[in-house]
């Protein structure tokens, strides 16, 4: 186009100049002529310009078509993009469907969660209405029983100005006796004026049978209560356990009456007096004088007589009130004793087994020791120990007490000691088979919230995270001082792999 454009400007003015040439050669201005050939000038700058436009417009169009492609690309992108658009807004629409199910649920939940909250609240004001009148109740138990403390020690100190006193009229009546030796009837005079001075008072047994089964032995047992107020005073003292005479008892009728208790029935040592071992040169203590006494009219007396009138000997019975002692009291195994006796070194005169869940039993009695002596046998249950020459004195319940605090506790007694003492054989027999089974290794069974990570540093140890739960079977695991314990499944609660941990103090 270019080239047909340059050869046509070229012929054009090929014949300008031709034209011009003729003009100059004709040398006639011709007017019509020059007008004529300013039109052809006019309409070939006119195809001139026209061709140009001609490519630019073409140019243009060519322009044109590709920025509608480009367009025709784009509205088929904003296509695309308007259809993924209406699927996320379903996708959206749906999701907000369920967030407001799920709103409204929570709602309904919360709202229920609320009225539980309150019934909650509720319940929580009137337990904490009840416990503050079981605080109250409490409050007032401990001031009565604080004034019934009061009231027994007062009494018992009234007991021993009477036992002080009978014994003073003892000796009295002893002195009489041996200043004058054959007077029967002046220590008939001198018991009459004891009698009338102070009523006698006899010790009895705390708990008295109920039924009629014990009502044949009556004339056997009121034959030996006869023959025990005929009995002298060297043997009063010796035997003063079993006789009605209302001196204290000896030692060796104490430690005669348990023995034979116990050979009679291993299961018969809880009665409800507090036994004591004295040594030479020991001070009476209030709690050693814990008896009971009954006194009864010699009217009720002469009835008796007649079952009486076997025995070897007879008593000169006055109008005054005699005392007698009632039959002997049914054994109830379940019965707490006291027991007061010498503990120095007190784990070397006995071991112990168990734990918080079977309680502490006595295993082991060393022979020849002051807890030998006293008839503890293995199969007692240990309830409480009491340890008063430490200053704050130590008085500990062992009943829910671990075998490692148990044992800590008996350790520090070295000395005059209490114990509370119950018999328990089925506990310690099903402990025993437990231990002999391997079923256990202690009676300890308690639950702990580990706080600490600990890494397995030996055979045998645990390890443990923080926050794990493990189940104590053992707080003197062979002997030593440290914990055996199992980790415990969070969703069936069962004893998973088993190891030693350190105990609390370490």
């Amino acid at each position: 186009e270019e080239l047909q454009r340059a050869s046509l400007v070229s012929s054009c003015e090929r014949e300008s100049r031709e034209r011009s040439l003729k003009m100059a050669s004709n040398l006639e201005p011709q007017g019509e002529e020059l007008n004529r050939l300013k039109e052809e000038n006019e309409k070939l700058r006119s195809m001139t310009f026209s061709l140009v436009e001609k490519d630019i417009l073409e140019q243009s169009l060519d322009e044109a078509r590709e920025s509608k492609q480009e367009l025709v690309d784009r509205i088929h992108s904003l296509r695309e993009r308007a259809v993924a658009a209406e699927r996320q807004q379903k996708q959206y629409w749906e999701e907000k469907e369920q967030t407001l199910l799920q709103f409204r649920k929570t709602q309904v939940d919360c709202e229920l969660y609320k009225e539980k909250m309150t019934m909650l609240q509720g319940q929580v004001a009137e337990l904490q209405k009840e416990r503050d009148q079981a605080y109250t109740a409490r409050d007032r138990a401990q001031m009565e029983i604080s004034q019934r403390l009061v009231e027994k020690d007062a009494l018992r100190r009234r007991v021993f100005e009477l036992t002080e006193q009978v014994c003073e009229l003892r000796t009295q009546l002893r002195r009489l006796q041996a200043e004058a030796p054959g007077g029967p009837k002046q220590e008939a005079g001198a018991r009459e004026l004891c009698l009338r001075g102070k009523q006698r008072l006899v010790r009895m047994h705390a708990v008295c049978p109920p039924d009629d089964s014990d009502c044949s032995l009556l004339s056997s047992t009121e034959s030996r209560l006869w023959w025990d107020l005929n009995s002298t005073s060297s043997r009063e003292q010796m035997d003063s356990f079993r006789s009605s005479s209302p001196m204290p008892p000896s030692q060796q009728s104490l430690y005669k009456r348990v023995a034979e208790d116990f050979l009679e029935d291993p299961e018969s040592l809880s009665f409800p007096e507090v036994l004591e071992m004295r040594l030479q040169g020991a001070t009476v203590d209030d709690t050693d004088t814990d008896l009971e006494f009954e006194m009864i009219d010699g009217a009720d007396l002469s009835q008796t007589e007649d079952s009486l009138q076997g025995s070897s000997r007879s008593l000169n019975v006055s109008e005054s009130s005699v005392p007698v002692r009632r039959r002997p009291a049914r054994k109830i195994l379940s019965q707490v004793t006291v027991l007061a006796f010498q503990g120095d070194a007190l784990l070397e005169q006995i071991g112990v087994i168990g734990g918080n869940l079977t309680g502490i039993f006595i295993h082991r009695v060393t022979p020849g020791s002051a807890a030998d002596e006293m008839a503890l046998r293995p199969g007692t249950q240990i309830m409480m120990v009491d340890y008063k020459p430490t200053k704050p004195s130590l008085r500990a319940t062992l009943e829910n007490t671990t075998l490692e605090q148990a044992v800590g506790l008996l350790r520090r007694v070295n000395g005059s000691c209490y114990l509370s003492v119950k018999i328990n054989t089925e506990g310690y027999k099903n402990l025993i088979q437990d231990l002999d089974a391997k079923v256990v290794t202690s009676g300890d069974s308690f639950y702990i919230r580990v706080n600490l990570a600990m890494q397995r540093g030996g055979d045998g140890e645990l390890q443990t995270h923080c926050n794990d739960i493990l189940h104590v079977t053992d707080t003197m695991f062979q002997g030593r001082s440290c914990w055996h314990a199992h980790h415990v499944n969070p969703y069936t609660m069962k004893d998973m792999e088993p190891g030693t941990i350190p105990n609390y103090s370490q």
